[in-house]
């Protein structure tokens, strides 16, 4: 009989594990929380563009196209402005000459409704759409200069266009 409860013992010793504890889980949750954000490639620096002007004081009307690659993970507004309304001179105005060159834009990538400068000598919308969602294409900028009514005073001539992309809230 001793024989008998000595392995009856062993047998519950072996079945159970010493310390009776039962078997946990334990769950990991991951997560992460991504910004709403867009991008414009090359946006580090500015993107200089040199107008023609032709001989005879005029500005070439040639279309001039620019592409930029353009990442956003959310819906946003895209808006065009131009910072002076016009390229524009710092020459003394004079009589029978123009001092500003109007120019039209139109992109691709980005329905925005846009116009063309009218020398407000000022900052002037040119359009902007807010996108319906997340985007990641070329935003391709037509600026087609226009015919200036007399021919240019000498100068430097400049303006500055910003696209602006911002995610929406």
């Amino acid at each position: 009989m001793f024989r008998l409860r000595f392995f009856a013992l062993v047998a519950v010793t072996v079945v159970l594990p010493l310390n009776g504890a039962d078997a946990v889980d334990q769950a990991i949750i991951l997560q992460a929380t991504v910004p709403k954000y867009c991008t414009i490639g090359g946006s580090g620096s500015p993107d200089h563009v040199t107008v023609p002007i032709l001989s005879n004081g005029s500005v070439d009307t040639t279309e001039i196209d620019k592409s930029y690659p353009v990442v956003c993970n959310a819906a946003a507004s895209v808006s065009l402005t131009s910072l002076s309304g016009a390229m524009v001179t710092a020459a003394t105005p004079i009589p029978l000459f123009d001092a500003f060159i109007n120019y039209r834009v139109d992109t691709t990538g980005f329905a925005i409704v846009s116009g063309v400068t009218t020398n407000t000598g000022g900052s002037q919308s040119l359009g902007s759409v807010n996108t319906s969602g997340p985007a990641n294409t070329n935003l391709n900028v037509k600026i087609t200069p226009q015919s200036n009514t007399y021919p240019l005073a000498g100068g430097s001539y400049q303006d500055t266009l910003t696209i602006s992309i911002n995610p929406l809230p």
